[in-house]
C-alpha cells in the first residue's frame, strides 16, 4: 500500500512510499448504501513493522518473516478490500515465533495489465447502424429464417 511516512522520528520531511503490512483477516465488513453502492472492508490483525523491535524482518535468503506476537493495537485495523493481497504463512522450523510470508495469486484472478488512457480500437459509428425493414433480406442459404415481413405474409397478416 502506498502511504505517507517519515524516515525517522527526527526527520520532519514527509515521504510517500510503498509500505508493506502483513496481517491475518479477522472479519469482512460490507457497507451497503442506499444508492446501490457497496464498500468492502477487511478487519485484520496487523503485524507491527513500525517499531525498532519490529514484527517484520528480512532473512538472508530474501524471505520475509513476521511475528504474530507483535501486533498493531486497534483501532488501526481496517482497510479497503481492494488494498489487500493474498498471502499465507509457514511457521519457521527453527524460530517458532516467526512465520515465513508466502504471497499467492487467488484462484480465478486474471491480471489484465495496466489500463491505458487510449483505446486501441477506434470507436464504432452507431448513428447509422439501424436498418429499415426493406433493407433486410432473408438468408438464401436457409429459407427457414424469415424476416418480420415474410413472417407476417406467411401468417396472412399484411
Amino acid at each position: 500500500m502506498e502511504t505517507d511516512c517519515y524516515a525517522t522520528a527526527n526527520n520532519p520531511n514527509l515521504k510517500s512510499s510503498m509500505v508493506e503490512y502483513y496481517g491475518v483477516l479477522k472479519d469482512i465488513i460490507e457497507l451497503d448504501y442506499r444508492n446501490e453502492r457497496k464498500v468492502v472492508l477487511f478487519d485484520c490483525d496487523w503485524i507491527n513493522g513500525r517499531l525498532c523491535r519490529s514484527g517484520v524482518k528480512k532473512e538472508d535468503f530474501g524471505f520475509t518473516l513476521v511475528n504474530f506476537d507483535l501486533l498493531i493495537p486497534p483501532p488501526d485495523t481496517l482497510i479497503f478490500g481492494g488494498q489487500a493481497h493474498q498471502a499465507f504463512y509457514i511457521q519457521d522450523p527453527i524460530e517458532k515465533e516467526w512465520h515465513i510470508v508466502v504471497r499467492t495469486t487467488p484462484r480465478d484472478y486474471f491480471d489484465m495489465g495496466r489500463t491505458t488512457n487510449y483505446d486501441l480500437v477506434p470507436p464504432q459509428d452507431l448513428d447509422n447502424a439501424m436498418m429499415e425493414d426493406d433493407e433486410v433480406e432473408g438468408r438464401p442459404d436457409n429459407p427457414e429464417i424469415l424476416t418480420d415481413e415474410e413472417q407476417l405474409d406467411s401468417k396472412g397478416e399484411t
